[in-house]
């Protein structure tokens, strides 16, 4: 077996501490990624505090043709080494990408809608203990306020472990959002745009998967008003969790500020010259963001209820 290992610079992803976070990703092939903050001896002017490495390992079986010139390194290198490397560079930066938005996702950090700042490194080995410089033709193709925890629990951990280990992505929506809430300082009338979209998709995306029979409706057909169905159709659904024993619509002030956002998202789609201040674009987004979360807990992450802000907490606790 060969190994090949690829390392990012990873922006800020709400780490405060030294905890070191392995993932595995099992499809389409066993990766093993870790998550760490750079450490200060680490730190050069290209990187910003809380910076992260990524760094995935994947084990691959070499051809015929790459196990000889292993076997005899004077051989000059095969000339399909280089795909095969690609190949496995591919599998790496697919798994860091998808351990990234996972990690962000579970937590419910918000930044930046591309995670990956810098490329750091590509090696091939042997052994896993004696590492080289993978071909240089490889190709490099990545684009990848709201309270987050603030101690990596055990608990919090294992979570994201589980997550890893099956088929589940960050949900389109999030990542969605993930642009939205990068753009509302320098752009605030796309923040609103694509923050609103966001909570569309993830209502078409929350029927889909509680009513199977609704998923062509939902997907071909122009979307219904979003207040309406979250007043009147989300409670209908078939939730695989309830709150108190009910499906319960958004709380009145959320639905509120739906109502502010989608009329401002219709004003500027539609060319209407407005001016948005930064506090209503903050507001309009932390309600998408605990819409998201609200829909992630009734598709069935329970933990998705610690992601709410303290309003929206205390809205469901005193819900009557």
């Amino acid at each position: 077996m060969m190994y090949f290992r690829l390392s990012y610079i990873v922006k800020p992803l709400g780490i405060d501490d030294d905890n070191v976070i392995r993932f595995e990703m099992k499809k389409p092939e066993l990766v093993s990624v870790e998550l760490r903050r750079l450490a200060d001896a680490e730190m050069n002017k290209n990187y910003v505090k809380g910076d992260m490495v990524c760094m995935a390992v994947l084990q691959k079986k070499p051809t015929r043709n790459i196990r000889l010139w292993l076997a005899h390194p004077d051989m000059p290198q095969p000339p399909g080494f280089t795909d095969f490397a690609h190949e496995a560079h591919n599998a790496l930066s697919w798994a860091v990408v998808r351990a990234v938005k996972l990690w962000r996702w579970r937590i419910g950090y918000r930044s930046d809608q591309h995670p990956i700042r810098f490329w750091k490194s590509f090696e091939w080995s042997v052994n896993g203990n004696d590492w080289n410089p993978a071909p240089m033709g490889i190709q490099l193709h990545l684009s990848a306020g709201i309270p987050i925890p603030k101690n990596l629990t055990d608990e919090l951990i294992e979570s994201i472990l589980r997550l890893s280990q099956g088929d589940t992505e960050e949900p389109f929506a999030h990542e969605l959002f993930q642009e939205a809430w990068s753009q509302r300082l320098d752009n605030p009338r796309s923040a609103v745009v694509m923050g609103i979209a966001a909570a569309e998709t993830g209502l078409k995306h929350l029927i889909s998967t509680l009513a199977p029979g609704s998923a062509w409706l939902v997907e071909h057909t122009q979307s219904p008003p979003l207040v309406p169905m979250l007043q009147d159709y989300l409670p209908t659904l078939p939730t695989r969790l309830k709150i108190k024993g009910k499906v319960l619509p958004p709380p009145k002030w959320l639905i509120d500020t739906m109502k502010k956002g989608v009329g401002l998202r219709n004003q500027i789609v539609h060319g209407h010259p407005i001016q948005l201040a930064s506090d209503t674009v903050h507001d309009v987004l932390q309600a998408v963001h605990d819409l998201l979360y609200l829909f992630d807990l009734y598709g069935g992450y329970e933990w998705a209820a610690q992601r709410f802000s303290v309003r929206m907490q205390s809205s469901l606790v005193n819900e009557p």
